[in-house]
């Protein structure tokens, strides 16, 4: 059934033709409400590790080929959950018990179900799938990493006060990245091609978590939600969950849909870096400037890298710039004498704020200024902060 040219019902499609509703800051695929970050499903197969999803495909190939029908239905079986374990598919395929399966197929049942997936040509389509998934997903993890580490390679690891901020544009266009993103979907091999997709739009209204169980057509009654004391509830003007125009788009291959998650991700201020500290990729949302994951640190049980590499970023500041020397010496000065009891509380967080004040006045002559002004303005700041 189609309306003005589009598709009002598609349960016809196979499952590895996704469906996916792009928004302004996220993003669904196919039934599934939960709306999900650009760049996320990169993020998923840049951290993938394939050697299991690899050996469960070539273990079907080789039990088809040699014709074995006593390993049939469980590599069969075992391809099926990698299949809804793949990202993007793990979104909206649900795993189901392989051991039902076994336990129905018995007698004549089972001899049928076994001839069907040696010999069926659809089994064969979807062998083949499950490897040019395996293709796609290691040209994006070679391929895309490539890109992101050649953008971040010459980048600072902290921003300046008032320093701008290149937007992602900037940055692919000064490391001469631009011609890797508009025809080779990222990709090297001349075969890989950016994807020619076809959009629709419509108007989405995500669906809030406690309705989810509920009639999918949605009777709000305002004095029940309201509780009675004239208050909306929190998810009811929620942003996550409110209607917006988004564009609708099909895919058949894992390549097709990193190439149009990332370009949408950079375009709305998403991006992916390799953490400084444990070295994994995380995302960094827009506005956000980390050189460092907020994971759990290597070694570490409740400490994470960002945390790590506050210290560590700190420490550096400190040790290579001397307004920031003489702001720390005294610091600790001043706090040792309310360790001591010999200054009130109050009076040295009215000092450390006047002390900063002083500190960011002092770094900001310091950076235009030559040697000898430098070492003037080192001097006056040590006897301003010694004598608050």
């Amino acid at each position: 059934m189609g309306m003005l040219g589009k598709d009002v019902f598609d349960m016809r499609r196979p499952n590895t033709n996704v469906k996916v509703l792009f928004g302004k800051n996220k993003y669904w695929i196919e039934h599934n409400h939960d709306g999900i970050d650009y760049c996320r499903i990169l993020l998923e197969i840049l951290e993938m590790d394939l050697t299991e999803f690899s050996n469960t495909i070539e273990h079907l190939e080789t039990i088809i080929d040699t014709k074995s029908r006593e390993e049939a239905i469980d590599a069969f079986c075992d391809a099926c959950m990698a299949f809804t374990d793949l990202p993007i598919y793990n979104r909206y395929l649900h795993r189901r018990d392989p051991d039902l399966l076994r336990y129905i197929c018995i007698g004549e049942a089972r001899e049928a179900f076994i001839d069907w997936v040696l010999e069926d040509e659809g089994i064969r389509k979807f062998l083949n799938f499950l490897k040019q998934a395996r293709e796609d997903i290691l040209m994006v993890k070679r391929q895309y990493s490539f890109f992101l580490e050649k953008l971040e390679s010459d980048q600072i690891s902290e921003k300046k006060k008032g320093q701008r901020k290149l937007p992602l544009a900037e940055q692919i266009l000064r490391h001469n990245l631009d011609a890797l993103i508009s025809g080779r979907s990222l990709g090297e091999d001349p075969e890989v091609d950016a994807p020619l997709v076809k959009v629709q739009y419509m108007v989405y209204k995500p669906m809030p978590p406690k309705d989810r169980e509920k009639d999918s057509l949605l009777y709000i009654d305002m004095d029940v939600k309201r509780g009675g004391d004239g208050e909306a509830p929190g998810d009811m003007f929620d942003p996550q969950y409110d209607s917006e125009i988004v564009e609708k788009m099909y895919f058949d291959r894992i390549a097709d849909f990193v190439y149009v998650e990332f370009i949408k991700g950079m375009q709305n201020g998403y991006i992916l870096k390799r953490c400084k500290n444990c070295k994994k990729w995380f995302l960094q949302m827009p506005g956000a400037s980390f050189s460092y994951c907020d994971r759990i640190a290597p070694g570490e049980e409740e400490k994470t890298c960002r945390d790590i590499g506050a210290v560590a970023n700190f420490q550096a500041k400190v040790q290579n710039n001397e307004i920031w020397k003489v702001h720390q010496r005294a610091y600790k000065k001043y706090y040792a004498r309310v360790l001591k009891k010999n200054m009130a509380k109050a009076d040295f967080e009215v000092w450390a704020r006047e002390a900063e004040a002083l500190r960011d006045e002092a770094l900001e002559e310091y950076e235009y200024s030559g040697p000898e002004e430098r070492e003037q303005i080192v001097i006056t700041l040590t006897k301003e902060l010694n004598k608050l």
